[in-house]
């Protein structure tokens, strides 16, 4: 049975490199729609290809969320380094943090997941480093302007995105509201330096 790597997909014969890419996009249009009810078997289907070959791809459905998860972070690191050049740093750490609330929230059910994950430091996975790095640069930015709290860690900003985001699961339309307050909290009042 071939063993295809699961890590360099660079090194895989090229079909073998389709059917990766297809079960990715199956799996991301399954997330979407099902979040944490989406069944691997069902992205199979969905891709075109057999269980086996899903497995050898992805082991476990979290390796497969993890590498959905590692790519959209991925696009986030680039993301955050355009709305800084962009935008103040304050209002740049607000549309990160809007962006992690709307994309977990986007992929129903899988708040607890994540959450879950990024509570657990024996999970190193590169997604986690890569949102950690992206979370540190946008939020230093806006603690040395004096914007925002100079105590909040991006662990707790993480947090309150995913509590965000699993509080407005059912309800999406309280999502804007919530981040308002949450943003508020964590701003610096400009007259007396003092936390709002």
């Amino acid at each position: 049975m071939s063993t295809e790597s699961t890590t360099n997909p660079r090194h895989m014969r090229a079909d073998a490199r389709r059917n990766r890419e297809r079960i990715i996009a199956a799996a991301n249009e399954a997330f979407h729609e099902r979040g944490a009810e989406a069944t691997m078997d069902e992205i199979a289907r969905r891709a075109g290809v057999g269980i086996g070959t899903l497995y050898r791809h992805f082991p476990t459905w979290n390796a497969l969320l993890d590498v959905i998860l590692h790519d959209w972070a991925e696009s986030e690191r680039i993301r955050t380094r355009e709305m800084l050049a962009t935008s103040a740093p304050a209002e740049a750490l607000e549309q990160w943090f809007r962006r992690h609330v709307d994309k977990v929230r986007t992929h129903r059910g899988l708040s607890k997941t994540m959450l879950s994950n990024l509570e657990n430091d024996a999970l190193k996975s590169p997604m986690k480093a890569i949102t950690r790095e992206s979370g540190n640069l946008i939020l230093a930015r806006a603690q040395e302007i004096g914007a925002v709290r100079p105590d909040i860690t991006v662990d707790e900003l993480l947090k309150l995105a995913y509590a965000v985001a699993l509080a407005t699961e059912q309800s999406p339309d309280d999502a804007d509201r919530l981040i308002s307050v949450v943003m508020d909290g964590l701003r610096v009042t400009p007259s007396t330096g003092d936390v709002s």
